[in-house]
């Protein structure tokens, strides 16, 4: 069996399809934006990994920055929806950390060979500004997710 192609395969399309079920996020890209043409907007950008393993089991981390950009023109009304995001996209992870399945032990659109997993919110959320080039202003939230999952490595061999 080949290698299955964890991170893109499963846990970004994951996040995708989680962050569509958040009512504030408009639009979602991969990697760093270089423009916004509708906000409320969610960049997805890889972080890194950490592979670790014991006996006939694999544990991957994916780490992945979420950052959300709120169009700023309105100082109350930017914190406003920060404020919500925030909430709805720590609710939103605590009700699906399984990404819907796919990195649960058991269902079609699972991690091949998946022994467990879910993701992890990182508590430190960080906040800011960024401009872009044709002047607008964007209000940033920087959410860092853990996706743990867990496989069996003689899934791996091939």
């Amino acid at each position: 069996m080949a290698q299955p192609i964890i991170y893109t395969d499963y846990v970004l399309v994951g996040f995708q399809e989680l962050f569509n079920t958040i009512s504030l996020i408009q639009a979602q890209v991969i990697g760093w934006p270089k423009s916004i043409q509708v906000p409320t907007l969610v960049a997805h950008i890889f972080d890194g990994l950490e592979q670790s393993g014991s006996g006939q089991v694999v544990t991957r981390d994916y780490r992945t920055i979420h950052r959300v950009y709120i169009l700023w023109q309105d100082w109350a009304e930017a914190e406003q929806t920060a404020a919500d995001v925030a909430d709805q996209i720590a609710s939103a992870i605590i009700e699906h950390p399984t990404l819907f399945g796919r990195i649960a032990t058991t269902g079609a659109a699972m991690v091949p060979n998946c022994v467990g997993g879910r993701v992890l919110l990182d508590a430190n959320v960080r906040t800011g500004f960024t401009n872009f080039e044709d002047g607008s202003r964007y209000r940033i939230i920087d959410f860092t997710t853990t996706t743990k999952v867990k496989f069996a490595k003689l899934g791996l061999e091939g």
